[in-house]
Formats: C-alpha cells, structure tokens, sequence
C-alpha cells in the first residue's frame, strides 16, 4: 500500500498507524520508504501511537485531542519521557528548557502526529 502512494511521487505524505501489528524487522523496512522521501523534500504527516516511530519518522510533533492542537514542537524540544507525558495529560513538563509554554489544557482522547519537512 504505501508503494503505491509512492508510486505517484507525493508532495505530501500522510500515513496512519504504518507499522501497527508487524515485526521489529519489517517496521526498520517500512520506516526506510518514508524516510527516503522526506529527506527527496517529500513532507510526511505520520500518525502514530508507537514514540520510537515517531522519532524515527519525524522532527517535529502535533499533539491533538479531540480534533484540537494542545501542543506542538521539535525532536529537540521534547524528551521521549515529555512527550509521553503530553500525550497522557496534555500539559507539557515544568523542567525548564524543555516542552514547557506551548501547551494549551486538553480534555481526554489524544492522538500524536509526527511530522518532517
């Protein structure tokens, strides 16, 4: 499926979930395709409940709720352990340096994008 999204050389590549339910091994193929494109200029929107895809895939994170943007920033911005932390509560860490000042208060029902490019 996603060959096939790529076969018509996208300005912008949106992808849900893409390594839900396979290996460690076929997830390292899945995430090269992707990858690939964004650095030919490509701008890739991934959805995902996986952090290492996220990190993987992306540099820059769009935390949502209920259809609402609660926060958003860089790879450089955010620790692994801040952004799970935003994604479970929707308020950013009080460390100084780190996520803090660009959340807004969220409800319940969170999704987690990753974006490059």
């Amino acid at each position: 499926m996603l060959g096939k999204a790529l076969a018509c050389e996208p300005e912008v590549l949106v992808i849900d979930q893409p390594t839900a339910g396979v290996d460690i091994g076929t997830k390292a193929q899945i995430h090269r395709l992707p990858r690939e494109r964004a650095e030919a200029g490509v701008a890739l929107l991934v959805v995902s409940d996986d952090i290492d895809e996220l990190y993987a895939l992306g540099d820059r994170f769009h935390v949502m709720r209920q259809g609402e943007l609660v926060w958003q920033g860089t790879s450089a911005e955010v620790t692994r352990d801040e952004l799970v932390e935003l994604i479970a509560s929707g308020t950013a860490p009080e460390a100084p340096g780190t996520a803090e000042g660009n959340s807004t208060e969220a409800a319940p029902g969170e999704e987690t994008a990753a974006s490059h490019g």
